[in-house]
């Protein structure tokens, strides 16, 4: 998720939603406003590689890249748990 600390607060930019109900600006109950821009919102798989089996990646020829050219593939293997939870 890519936040910019704009002007008018924390903006919330080019980023994808699937299945999430839509984006709510905290500032108003009409949508996301000037605080969201260039997102993508879907209701169907955008083309993850395996969402059964829990992979999120997005396959290279996934539609988000042709809506959202800028968008980086999110480093799955970089985020989450490491290691044992509750080990030093």
């Amino acid at each position: 998720m890519h936040l910019d600390d704009g002007a008018c607060g924390l903006q919330v930019i080019g980023n994808v939603f699937v299945r999430s109900g839509g984006l709510k600006s905290p500032r108003s109950n009409e949508g996301p406003g000037k605080d969201a821009k260039g997102n993508l919102e879907l209701q169907d798989d955008p083309g993850f590689v395996d969402p059964e089996n829990m992979d999120f990646r997005l396959k290279t020829d996934s539609l988000v890249f042709e809506k959202i050219p800028e968008f980086k593939q999110i480093p799955f293997e970089k985020t989450g748990l490491r290691g044992a939870a509750g080990a030093n």
